[in-house]
């Protein structure tokens, strides 16, 4: 779990309501990331940030649980 400061240029989405849980960034390492984004989609599950590449090998999407939440899944390429 990772906690960031908002307004940081490398955290996404870079807004968030005003609440206890600023900043809360909860991270799960996936395999088959593109197959699950297919699939959070479908299911409607509100995507914060599509899926992204960094340029050090991260790839990634964020979606928002229904407390509010930012969760990251991510995979290493």
């Amino acid at each position: 779990m990772n906690y960031l400061k908002t307004g940081l240029e490398t955290f996404k989405p870079n807004y968030l309501p005003d609440s206890a849980k600023e900043g809360l960034l909860v991270v799960f390492v996936v395999e088959g990331i593109d197959a699950e984004y297919e699939r959070l989609v479908k299911e409607g599950v509100p995507i914060v940030t599509p899926i992204e590449t960094e340029p050090w090998g991260e790839r990634y999407v964020q979606l928002r649980d229904p407390n509010g939440v930012i969760i990251q899944l991510v995979a290493w390429v």
